[in-house]
């Protein structure tokens, strides 16, 4: 369904489910913004849909 790079690349993905309608798997991920200078880390998430196909890998088709 996904590939093993999916959760080793530095965006690991942490699936939430799938819609109602199972056609798409929803995951977001989390970035540090290393550039911020203030104290404390800024954190960045963003959304993914991924259309699903059983037997086929998933292909994101949004991302926020």
């Amino acid at each position: 369904m996904v590939s093993e790079n999916f959760f080793l690349s530095p965006n690991r993905h942490v699936i939430l489910g799938f819609t109602k309608n199972g056609r798409y798997l929803i995951s977001y991920c989390l970035q540090i913004d290393n550039n911020d200078t203030s104290p404390m880390p800024r954190y960045i998430y963003s959304l993914h849909w991924w259309e699903f196909n059983l037997g086929k890998p998933v292909v994101q088709v949004c991302k926020t």
